[in-house]
């Protein structure tokens, strides 16, 4: 006996495969929300109940039982294989979990798994495996055009671990040093659909998204173009009033004009600057970054004892957090200033 096969995905475009065979008959937004719930909640029974009021809460319990029955008879007549992989009991609804079937979701949530486990290991080559398996299999959000108000908080979760896999293989492939995909990768996190998310979040996010393709423009050598990435982050910024960022926008630019060979007053003013915001914002962690910058400046400039005292001072004022790479480069800077 054949063992049915069923391909099922939910990230971006819907599409239904059974025994290889396209399903189209699943063309409604309710229809494709219940086959999407029973599957993603696999694990656990189902109370008829309990759906009833999830997706009709703004009717009576009667009524919204019946729209379930309804809804079930709707699938079964759109899908009849569907009872191969799914019990319908008076008071549950379970999709079989001894059914193989292939979900896109769960494949995703594996990836994750992967890298999550190459992470703890060590092992930057299958970390790099797994995120950008993580990256293909998110085609798009769970299931676009639906609303129902049980999918959104799944969907904004899907939608934050692929983000954070992106920024993740961001800097693994940044500090490999292959700024050609690295670059490939930070244009696809600024080009995520900007309708697919809370406005005000992408406002928020979109200056940082910017300097890290800044940051891998310059140790690309391409100067300019991480120049002009940060101009266009400051001017959002400056348009949104989301100046969060605007510390460590400043500490690069500065990093970028240094490294076009412009003029070391720029250069400092960009590091003062971004100094100054830091402390206004009280983001030591921020000022301490820009203060490196400014020291490694000074440095050059036979002005040791100027790049000390200052560092020296801000480095003083932390007492946790002591092993942070950041902090870990304040001290070992201040050792090799330190006078013989």
């Amino acid at each position: 006996m054949t063992i049915p096969t069923l391909r099922l995905r939910l990230l971006g475009d819907f599409s239904l495969l059974y025994n290889d065979q396209q399903v189209t008959t699943l063309n409604t937004t309710r229809l494709r929300s219940l086959l999407t719930y029973l599957v993603l909640h696999r694990d656990v029974p189902q109370q008829r109940e309990h759906m009833a009021f999830l997706f009709w809460p703004d009717t009576t319990e009667a009524q919204a039982r019946n729209n379930l029955r309804q809804l079930l008879y709707q699938l079964r007549q759109a899908f009849p294989a569907v009872d191969q992989f799914l019990s319908a009991e008076t008071h549950l609804l379970h999709w079989h979990p001894v059914m193989p079937f292939h979900l896109d979701v769960a494949e995703f949530e594996q990836a994750l798994t992967l890298a999550d486990a190459a992470t703890r290991r060590n092992n930057p080559l299958a970390l790099q495996a797994a995120l950008e398996q993580v990256d293909s299999l998110y085609r798009g959000d769970l299931l676009p055009g639906c609303y129902d108000e049980w999918i959104l908080p799944e969907r904004e979760r899907l939608r934050q671990r692929h983000r954070q896999a992106l920024e993740q293989l961001l800097r693994l492939l940044e500090g490999q040093g292959d700024t050609v995909t690295a670059i490939r990768y930070a244009q696809r996190l600024l080009g995520l659909d900007p309708l697919s998310e809370d406005l005000y979040s992408r406002l928020m996010r979109l200056p940082y998204y910017l300097s890290l393709l800044a940051q891998v423009y310059g140790k690309a050598g391409r100067a300019q173009e991480g120049l002009t990435s940060i101009d266009e982050a400051l001017s959002e910024a400056r348009t949104h009033n989301e100046r969060w960022w605007d510390a460590e926008l400043h500490r690069l630019r500065g990093e970028l004009l240094l490294m076009r060979g412009a003029d070391p007053c720029d250069v400092e003013a960009a590091f003062l600057r971004a100094v100054q915001i830091a402390r206004s914002q009280q983001a030591r962690s921020l000022e301490l970054r820009a203060t490196m910058s400014l020291a490694g400046l000074w440095i050059a400039q036979n002005r040791q004892d100027d790049a000390r005292g200052r560092l020296g001072e801000l480095y003083a004022w932390f007492t946790e957090g002591l092993e942070t790479p950041d902090l870990q480069a304040a001290r070992l800077l201040l050792e090799q200033l330190s006078p013989a």
